[in-house]
């Protein structure tokens, strides 16, 4: 039998150690506090997120790396790891390997089942894990969350230069755009499918662009941010 230790019965249960050693718990205002406080760093450190397969970082690039912003250090995030939201976890992203890693208190750095992830919180940053409808199963970053969403698939490219002194090692960034419509996903692979994708408001956009002073070429992901929101306000 498998039982699970919840906030709720763990203040219970710290309200039986109260009551046993005298104490008032309802004068004890900060008690609750205290209770959930403690059972997020002694007891729900043991959880499941910490049992998995340990990371084993690759080597030094001479150029870029495997990492998500080139950050090979924790970052303290947030996530729901089957449907539990967890606080302030040490957390960074192998973008080549499509790995969400988290370290553990005793500096052991696991690999999240990524199965088990619904959402991540990097450094400002929401990703999700998609597993439909899609060619690549994975963490996207999620960009826009309105009728329509955006998707962004981070990608790594590896390639190699090989002289008589040494092997050369080079990381470079990819984004592919993805639109949600409904429960479709369309790639959005520059400025001409975008608008392909928006028949209707098609003039109103283009318009949208110019007035604004926005370059889609330059920032494609901003651009479409903005885009989205203008749509969603004269499409109602």
């Amino acid at each position: 039998m498998v039982f699970k230790v919840t906030i709720t019965t763990f203040i219970c249960f710290w309200q039986v150690i109260l009551n046993v050693n005298g104490q008032n718990i309802n004068t004890d205002s900060n008690y609750k506090v205290n209770a959930i406080n403690f059972f997020k760093k002694n007891i729900n450190i043991q959880s499941e997120i910490y049992n998995g397969i340990v990371y084993q970082p690759p080597a030094n690039a001479t150029k870029g790396s495997v990492y998500f912003e080139e950050k090979n250090y924790l970052v303290k995030g947030d996530l729901i790891f089957k449907g539990i939201l967890y606080n302030d976890i040490p957390l960074l992203y192998d973008v080549f390997n499509d790995l969400m890693v988290a370290g553990s208190p005793e500096g052991v750095n696991f690999i999240l089942p990524a199965t088990k992830v619904s959402d991540v919180y990097l450094d400002g940053h929401h990703f999700v894990y998609l597993n439909s409808n899609l060619a690549k199963t994975g963490f996207y970053e999620k960009l826009y969350g309105g009728n329509i969403e955006m998707f962004v698939k981070r990608n790594k490219h590896y390639s190699e230069n090989v002289n008589s002194q040494r092997v050369e090692i080079y990381y470079y960034d990819e984004a592919e755009i993805f639109l949600k419509k409904g429960n479709k996903f369309i790639q959005i692979k520059g400025k001409i499918s975008f608008f392909d994708s928006f028949q209707n408001k098609k003039k109103e956009l283009k318009q949208y662009l110019v007035d604004n002073n926005i370059n889609f070429n330059k920032d494609p992901e901003k651009a479409i941010v903005a885009l989205l929101k203008y749509y969603e306000q004269i499409a109602k």
